[in-house]
């Protein structure tokens, strides 16, 4: 397989990257995505190994990988004196790594040997994308591919995992002050307000769906979905606050129309309105049971299925039990799942944003 970036001895005609692993508690999953990184095909890497505090084996693991890797990249190991939680643990790395764009790879994930390559050379061919999310492919815990996820024109979503960004949106913006489950509801949108986002079809990452994920589990009962749902609306509601916050930066500073900045306020401003009144447990209960099973499921645990009936059917015995909610794996052929996605790349400025009223979207 030939490499998009051949190696050469002088790395200064490339920009720097840093690639950072971050993680907690992934002693089962942490070496793969270790070695999905030291597997890189870019010249001029940086990689970050950072453990947030595990009360596992996670950094053990993590050190013993760096004290023997002999290939070409610099290696730098950090581990949290205490758990900072994924937002404050992001913004640590912004201070760490010293490259021009940021690389992002979860714990429990592995990138592919010619991810940063593909996102180098995407964005190389214009300057202005200060952002990138890309397509991905489903794996479960044991590391079998059980889907693909693309894009589609009409329902754009970035998933954090797939993520990279220019330092740029950090340097100017700041750190993520408010403490969000992750950051892919913000640092696209930082992108946008700048300059450009790109969303590239190509699956770049392995995305593990798995039963002590942080943000997707694949099993929950039907008292921690109560709790999951009231920790994902103020979740969002930090997410839009944050948004907020550099919405205003924006606007401060003449980088954003004054139409614009009202429209995305308002629309911002109306939702926290809206997610504070459902994060009292008695309204989460009677929109749950107001909800056919189907949407049942899915405000539950946020996430979309095919409507197929056979589905519905499945899932409709454990959910009237109401007892325990189990994430079913459907496998579904590959090419009918390709038939759903747009095939091209798609950049995103603010006209697009804006005319095509996606000042909600880019969450998963």
């Amino acid at each position: 397989m030939i490499p998009l970036y051949v190696p050469k001895p002088n790395t200064d005609m490339y920009p720097k990257v840093t690639l950072f692993v971050y993680t907690y508690n992934h002693e089962r999953f942490i070496q793969q995505a270790i070695e999905g990184a030291f597997a890189q095909d870019y010249p001029n890497l940086e990689i970050i190994l950072s453990d947030d505090c595990s009360a596992d084996s996670t950094f053990d693991i993590m050190q013993r990988m760096a004290e023997r890797y002999s290939g070409p990249y610099k290696i730098v190991l950090n581990r949290n004196e205490h758990n900072l939680g994924i937002t404050n643990h992001l913004n640590k790395i912004m201070t760490i790594g010293h490259g021009d764009w940021f690389v992002l790879c979860a714990g429990d994930d592995v990138s592919t040997h010619d991810r940063v390559s593909r996102i180098m050379k995407a964005v190389s061919q214009c300057q202005t994308i200060l952002a990138v999310n890309t397509a991905y492919n489903t794996i479960d815990e044991d590391g079998r591919i059980t889907g693909y996820c693309g894009f589609k024109k009409d329902n754009l979503v970035a998933l954090g995992a797939t993520g990279a960004w220019r330092r740029t949106l950090f340097d100017y913006f700041g750190p993520i002050t408010h403490q969000t489950v992750g950051e892919d509801e913000v640092i696209p949108v930082r992108a946008i307000l700048l300059g450009k986002l790109l969303f590239m079809n190509y699956p770049t990452i392995l995305y593990r769906h798995h039963t002590h994920s942080i943000s997707s589990p694949t099993e929950v009962t039907h008292i921690s979905a109560i709790q999951h749902m009231k920790s994902l609306h103020l979740s969002r509601i930090a997410s839009l606050s944050q948004r907020l916050d550099d919405l205003e930066m924006a606007y401060r500073r003449k980088i954003i129309t004054n139409n614009n900045y009202e429209y995305l306020h308002l629309i911002y401003k109306k939702e926290i309105v809206s997610l504070e009144k459902l994060i009292n447990e008695k309204t989460i209960i009677e929109k749950i049971y107001q909800s056919s099973v189907y949407e049942r499921f899915k405000y539950l645990r946020g996430i979309r299925l095919g409507k197929s009936v056979p589905a519905v059917k499945r899932l409709k015995t454990f959910l009237l039990s109401f007892k325990t909610i189990y994430i079913l794996n459907h496998k579904i052929k590959r090419s009918r799942i390709l038939s759903e996605f747009i095939a091209d790349d798609i950049v995103i400025d603010m006209d697009y944003f804006v005319n095509k009223e996606h000042g909600l979207m880019m969450w998963r």
